[in-house]
């Protein structure tokens, strides 16, 4: 998709290995996908239920606003 779009996948591909703190990171590179038009590769979601919940709901925020496409 990168390459179809002309996007840089190292500015516009973010990957986060969830665990310790991650989640505020995971928090940010989510908000500027949202915003940008970025891909964030989350890893260890299992290691992180609660962040599942959060990100959810955040999910669900982003499709009524509309994300960048």
């Amino acid at each position: 998709m990168c390459v179809k779009e002309k996007m840089d996948p190292i500015k516009h591909l973010h990957q986060i290995a969830l665990g310790q703190g991650q989640d505020v990171i995971a928090h940010q590179k989510l908000d500027i996908a949202h915003k940008e038009g970025h891909w964030v590769i989350l890893q260890n979601v299992h290691l992180m239920p609660d962040f599942l919940l959060e990100l959810e709901k955040k999910l669900a925020i982003f499709a009524l606003e509309g994300s960048d496409p």
